[in-house]
């Protein structure tokens, strides 16, 4: 997703969510405007506007957010979740580029000036602060969490990324009709860098940024929404690099298989014969686990085949076609037919490995019959008729159903008052 537009001389909307963050909010959107006012008047943009979303705040967020001169305030009357409150500060902004930031005292506005010259820098769609680094101020927990997921996210996409729940970064307007839609939570942000990292068209730049100790109670459950966080990241991978996610899981089986008929070899004892069926059903689950990462892949591929094609892929579509998953069937059909000839005998535990092996070879030929089956059909189906929406295909079918009364973009939600 390339633009050629220099990204100088453009508006900025800054959009902070705030649930009850009275103890901060006041000094925050003071700093928010001193740096809004310094981006103007240096010509790094021509305009930048503050938003405040309030979602449902029960303490004095509100009238402290309201007290500061040149804020736009948008107010819930109940708390309609972090990333709702995001989308509805996106709604009613009217900047080429949008922002978004804590109201808690640990994010620095200042810093919006580095977020915008590392996007001019890089020709990046977003641009992310980390706060993964040694001078931030994160609690250890939520730090060890959050390397988790980065790392995560690593494994998955190929690509790297530092920090994937920032509560801080810029992004370009056109982008969010790519990304949406987005869970309405603290997965929000997650959600995001795994959208923009996992696919190809787009580009993600990280910087380190000075994250501050939080003012206030944070809303964050470290359990709760550390499963939400899983759980996005995950499925995000699975529908966009279905292949990495059950590769890597075929493969880690596969090694462990491997690992059970290392020891069956090693052992001297009686009993290793009783390991033997164990590593079949290991390996077998290992192939089972690949072949459905293959029929996945090519099931992605239909819904978002204008992706670009990485090597690994190649290799994928070029060795995973029907013609040879068939031919692979059938020889390893006959292959396990010859192995289970009674008049075989194998010197490993009196024979008992034959059958097993045998056994093992058959459900490979079986699971090759039924990913040639599944890619045949799959190239078969008329999938191309929802290939204009894929995020919206997969809100539906995978991670989540967006609510029917979603403001769309340039639309602000009715239960919403607007205060200047």
């Amino acid at each position: 997703m390339q633009d050629d537009t220099p990204q100088r001389g453009r508006s900025l909307s800054l959009i902070i969510p705030a649930l009850n963050e009275a103890q901060a909010v006041g000094e925050t959107l003071t700093r928010a405007m001193d740096a809004a006012r310094g981006l103007t008047a240096s010509g790094a943009l021509t305009r930048c506007e503050v938003i405040l979303v309030n979602d449902g705040s029960t303490d004095d967020t509100l009238e402290r957010a309201r007290a500061i001169p040149g804020v736009k305030v948008i107010s819930y009357k109940q708390n309609r979740g972090y990333g709702r409150a995001i989308e509805t500060g996106f709604a009613t902004a009217s900047g080429d580029w949008l922002a978004f930031m804590d109201a808690d005292g640990t994010c620095d506005p200042a810093f919006l000036r580095n977020l915008l010259d590392e996007a001019e820098r890089t020709g990046a769609d977003t641009v992310l602060g980390s706060r993964l680094h040694q001078q931030s101020k994160m609690p250890v927990v939520r730090r060890i969490g959050n390397t988790f997921y980065a790392w995560l996210l690593r494994v998955i996409s190929g690509k790297p990324i530092g920090d994937t729940a920032s509560g801080m970064r810029i992004l370009k307007r056109e982008l969010l009709a790519r990304i949406h839609p987005l869970p309405h939570g603290l997965a929000y942000t997650p959600a995001m860098s795994a959208r923009c990292i996992m696919d190809p068209t787009l580009r993600l730049a990280e910087i380190d940024m000075p994250y501050s100790e939080r003012q206030g109670e944070s809303k964050l459950s470290v359990v709760r929404d550390g499963l939400r966080f899983l759980h996005t990241i995950l499925v995000t991978g699975l529908f966009y690099s279905p292949i990495r996610v059950f590769g890597g899981l075929g493969l880690a089986g596969g090694a462990a298989g491997m690992l059970v008929v290392a020891l069956i070899q090693l052992l001297r004892s009686p009993g290793r014969d009783a390991l033997l069926p164990l590593s079949v059903v290991i390996l077998s689950s290992a192939a089972a686990v690949v072949a459905l990462g293959v029929i996945f892949h090519y099931f992605s591929k239909q819904i978002i085949p204008e992706f670009p094609t990485t090597r690994a892929e190649i290799w994928i579509h070029r060795v995973f076609t029907v013609p040879v998953l068939l031919s692979a069937s059938a020889v390893l059909w006959l292959v396990s037919f010859v192995l289970a000839f009674p008049a075989r005998t194998s010197p490993v535990g009196g024979g008992a490995l034959q059958p097993h092996a045998a056994m093992l070879v058959l459900h490979l030929a079986l699971l090759c019959l039924i990913m040639g089956a599944g890619v045949f059909i799959v190239g078969q189906m008329k999938i191309w008729q929802v290939r204009e929406d894929p995020a919206s295909l997969l809100a539906n079918t995978l991670i989540f159903e967006p609510d029917a009364a979603e403001p769309g973009p340039g639309q602000t939600p009715p239960e919403a008052s607007t205060a200047a």
